[in-house]
């Protein structure tokens, strides 16, 4: 029984097609450390970089970089369509209160009496906010109750966006 298993740990080890020495896998019989990390990237001095492609040089390896998710910012209609598409919520603020929206939808309408030849409307779930250059008007949508007629606010507003 001792000889089958003996003979049994021999086999596995002709089988086997790495050796692990001081910590380091290796190719067996080879001195090829074998790779265990990312082919996709890899850390250089603390940098994260894309890894060359087979047949390019170092020169190919560029670090990856990361941007901010969310930005804060003024919020006017004159913001490029492709900011607003990615506007996620916004919050008004005056003194110590404040609001905050979660957008559904937006739209852009050309406006020939607008500042700026078009006005964009932010849908939430609460009503729709207007905003004609940096001036901006709040629709309500909901009835808070039967004393209360929707209204119309102005007010300056900042936003968080992709």
């Amino acid at each position: 029984l001792f000889a089958m298993s003996g003979m049994l740990v021999y086999v596995v080890r002709l089988l086997k097609e790495t050796e692990i020495e001081d910590s380091k896998m290796y190719a067996k019989d080879t001195s090829v450390v074998v790779q265990t990390a990312s082919t996709e990237f890899t850390v250089q001095d603390g940098v994260l970089m894309n890894r060359a492609p087979p047949g390019c040089t170092e020169q190919c390896e560029k670090p990856l970089q990361a941007s901010q998710a969310l930005q804060s910012g003024l919020l006017s209609s004159r913001l490029p369509d492709e900011d607003l598409q990615e506007l996620r919520w916004i919050t008004i603020q005056h003194v110590e209160a404040f609001i905050r929206f979660k957008i559904v939808a937006v739209a852009r309408y050309a406006d020939a009496s607008s500042r700026h030849g078009s006005k964009v409307v932010l849908y939430t779930r609460l009503g729709e906010l207007t905003l004609d250059g940096d001036t901006m008007s709040f629709h309500e949508a909901l009835e808070v109750s039967t004393l209360h007629a929707p209204r119309v606010n102005k007010c300056a507003a900042t936003s968080g966006h992709k």
